[in-house]
């Protein structure tokens, strides 16, 4: 169904159809009255229902919030909000006390879980630092005992120095055998 505007009269009988003659549904006699223009749609069901007296009602269509409505719905909500708050109990001094005291318990037990967990830290430190210095005294004892064990290196090998020296001493020993 195509609606063109409405009237300023308003309501269902202020809609007009554009000429769609098969738009309710009109029986035969009606047709070519449902398809001029101008007829109302509150016309074309008193004429169907043979002015039975039966209203029907037309939907409004969905209307788009102007500034105006958004503005006074904000105001609404605000003001709403303020009624909440306002509408609070105040709170009792023995309840504040209470819970600070529970903040304090808390914050007391949170310190104490801390400060064991730091001295732990600590100590696992202490046995890692104690355990790698008895590593390091087992492998210098190790490397002292397999020097022990080992034989002696060989003599560095002679420079030519040497070797000259250790010929002419051989040369004149067999000199010295000669004579």
């Amino acid at each position: 169904m195509v609606f063109s505007s409405e009237r300023a009269t308003g309501g269902a009988a202020g809609v007009v159809l554009d000429g769609y003659s098969g738009a309710l549904g009109c029986p035969g006699v009606l047709l070519s009255r449902c398809g001029e223009p101008g007829t109302t749609l509150a016309g074309v069901l008193a004429q169907i229902n043979g002015d039975q007296g039966i209203e029907y009602a037309l939907m409004a269509g969905y209307k788009e919030p102007g500034f105006q409505d958004r503005v006074k719905a904000a105001g609404e909500a605000r003001a709403k909000a303020l009624a909440k708050l306002k509408s609070k109990p105040p709170v009792d001094p023995a309840v504040l006390a209470e819970r600070a005291a529970r903040a304090a318990e808390r914050e007391a037990a949170q310190a104490a879980k801390r400060e064991a967990a730091r001295l732990a830290k600590l100590e696992a430190e202490a046995k890692a630092v104690e355990a790698e210095l008895q590593a390091a005294i087992e492998r210098e004892r190790a490397e002292e005992e397999a020097r022990a064990a080992a034989p002696p290196p060989p003599p560095p090998p002679l420079t030519d120095e040497e070797r000259k020296a250790i010929r002419d001493a051989k040369y004149a020993a067999r000199k010295a055998r000669r004579k």
